[in-house]
């Protein structure tokens, strides 16, 4: 958020993620929301909001652990008059 703003990130232990106990970690900001041409490919590699030399890798990462090792699942919304938040699912696991 290049004009500043406010993160927020929260856990929440007690969600139902595909029929079993799972957890849910998000992360909110208050920023300006991410333009409608970059939501329908922010997943994929080389993607960036950002000016500079910037490698766009963090979400297409993120999705691949979460998806693909971990069977979770990774959602969002945004709106520029509310920002963006990230709700990552994950199935719990027995110790």
């Amino acid at each position: 958020m290049p004009k500043g703003g406010q993160i927020t990130i929260y856990t929440t232990d007690d969600v139902v993620f595909e029929g079993r106990p799972g957890v849910q970690i998000a992360i909110e900001d208050k920023g300006p929301g991410i333009p409608d041409a970059v939501k329908a490919r922010m997943f994929q590699p080389g993607v960036t909001t950002k000016r500079g030399d910037h490698a766009g890798l963090g979400l297409s990462i993120v999705q691949g652990l979460v998806r693909g090792e971990i069977r979770g699942n990774i959602e969002y919304q945004s709106s520029p008059e509310f920002g963006t938040a990230f709700r990552i699912y994950l199935p719990k696991t027995r110790q």
